[in-house]
């Protein structure tokens, strides 16, 4: 379970907006990353794909007396438990952490219904508010001030998770809607309101991480950056079916889930960026010639000619969208022209930065 392509596999099975955002990870980062996913995914598949409600205790109590097993040095039972151990020593993951991620699992053991937010919200925690803090480990955060931001993620998304699937969670017997005790015997315009309710307040744990994205490492902030956007959407399109989730999982269609990552990217590239000094106020003399300056600046012309460029080949590819010369085009073209506006938009924000770095030289009059 440890070898890194079954991690892959697992990701890409069951995350098309996770395993797209680790894309933009840190390649020293994402492996750790990657195995916190594959862990907890692991965990959750043991209980939710058991047999019988035996068999899920079972599972769950095997899973348990690992997390003591690799605190204590000795080697797991559970073949996912081994990512676990690689993460205690790697990351120094704590075992609080990982007791309170199966603390979560065993509220799904039984009938799980929520008679209130406040039980909602710590069911939230304990399914993916957990996982925020631990996410913050492995990147190496360590600002106490960054964790409320990392549960809200993890609380937003978890709630996200439960409007898509009330269908599927009330043919388990669960209900995670508070205004309600059986999703079976709710009207369809209650559901509906209830959901609309829980989006909303997924909105405002978003909201939330979004305040704490400085936090991350700047290499790190497109990737959570994306997670987020991508998994905020899936909640806009709930809103858009009208909150009708009884029909059927809903998914983000493919071209809306580009869009919605691109738009993700472009807003976190300035975050990557180191803030430039403010100009000095000898700008205002006479005696300088900005233009003169930006254009002797090598790293802006080199950032500029890549933006310039990307814009070209993105009006390129739209055209042959609209007038493809085969037919076995399709989309391919639009993500093509996608990806060159996000290349031309953020090679042109990082010239901005190198242009406004010669505010800081002066220069001589000329004669």
């Amino acid at each position: 379970m440890t070898n890194s392509t079954e991690v892959s596999n697992i990701i890409r099975q069951h995350s098309r907006s996770f395993s797209t955002a680790a894309l933009f990870l840190p390649r020293q980062v994402r492996g750790n990353v990657t195995k916190l996913y594959a862990w907890c995914r692991c965990c959750d598949d043991a209980v939710d794909a058991a047999d019988s409600p035996e068999s899920a205790r079972t599972q769950w109590q095997v899973l348990r007396e690992d997390v003591d097993r690799v605190f204590c040095g000795d080697t797991p039972l559970h073949p996912s438990s081994l990512m676990l151990s690689q993460l205690v020593l790697n990351c120094g993951l704590q075992r609080s952490m990982a007791l309170d991620l199966l603390h979560g699992m065993e509220m799904d053991l039984g009938e799980m219904k929520v008679a209130s937010r406040a039980e909602l919200l710590t069911y939230c925690y304990h399914a993916a508010g957990v996982v925020g803090l631990m996410m913050c480990r492995v990147m190496g955060v360590r600002d106490q001030q960054a964790h409320t931001h990392a549960k809200s993620l993890g609380i937003a998304m978890q709630l996200t998770n439960i409007a898509r699937d009330v269908r599927e969670d009330g043919e388990r017997g669960r209900c995670y809607l508070p205004g309600l005790k059986e999703i079976a015997a709710a009207t369809d315009a209650e559901v509906a309101q209830e959901v609309e309710d829980l989006l909303e307040l997924a909105d405002q744990h978003y909201r939330h991480a979004y305040d704490g994205i400085n936090y991350l490492p700047r290499g790190c902030r497109i990737a959570i950056l994306v997670a987020a956007a991508v998994y905020r959407e899936i909640g806009n399109e709930i809103r858009r079916s009208r909150c009708d989730v009884r029909r059927g999982r809903i998914v983000v269609p493919v071209w809306r889930f580009l869009l919605t990552a691109i738009a993700a990217i472009c807003y976190g590239i300035p975050r990557l960026i180191p803030s430039a000094p403010k100009p000095s106020s000898f700008l205002s003399n006479q005696n300088l010639m900005p233009l003169e300056l930006t254009m002797s600046n090598p790293r802006y012309i080199a950032y500029l000619g890549v933006s310039l460029t990307s814009f070209m080949a993105a009006a390129l590819f739209m055209l042959v969208y609209i007038n493809p010369k085969e037919s076995s085009y399709t989309w391919l073209p639009l993500v093509y022209a996608a990806i060159s506006v996000v290349v031309g938009i953020g090679t042109n924000l990082i010239a901005k930065h190198y242009e406004q770095q010669v505010a800081r030289v002066p220069v001589r009059k000329r004669k």
